[in-house]
């Protein structure tokens, strides 16, 4: 199954895969001290299971290279576009949407009903397109 998935995979999709893992893996170490600095931070509490201070907002770090990529790629792939009607766009805009809610409940803490009326609106969102 591994192998069929690997011949449908253009060179192009498998580049986009190689570079956004190398721009997470580049953009992730050096942001972690940022986070700290800032003081995006969290704390060890009963709830958690680390001993020491834990930077958030790693996965903004990891959505802003998706985002990336994916913007170079539909630069190298026209049929994949952003605007108008397309699936790539609509993918984008789920993604912003749950990783800024995703923060905000990091930073701040949200309420469990705000974030499913986000996750279920994210979920129309993909469903429409």
């Amino acid at each position: 199954m591994f192998v069929a998935v690997l011949r449908e995979i253009s060179q192009l999709e498998f580049m986009a895969f190689l570079g956004g893992a190398l721009l997470a893996a580049l953009l992730l170490p050096g942001s972690l001290p940022l986070f700290r600095r800032f003081g995006l931070v969290d704390r060890p509490n009963a709830r958690s299971a680390h001993i020491k201070a834990i930077p958030r907002g790693a996965g903004a770090v990891l959505v802003v290279a998706f985002i990336v990529v994916v913007f170079a790629y539909s630069k190298f792939h026209p049929a994949a576009g952003i605007g108008g009607q397309s699936i790539l766009e609509a993918i984008l805009w789920a993604v912003v949407i749950i990783a800024v809610t995703g923060f905000l409940d990091d930073v701040w803490g949200v309420p469990t009903w705000i974030k499913f009326f986000f996750q279920v609106g994210t979920a129309v969102i993909l469903v429409m397109a």
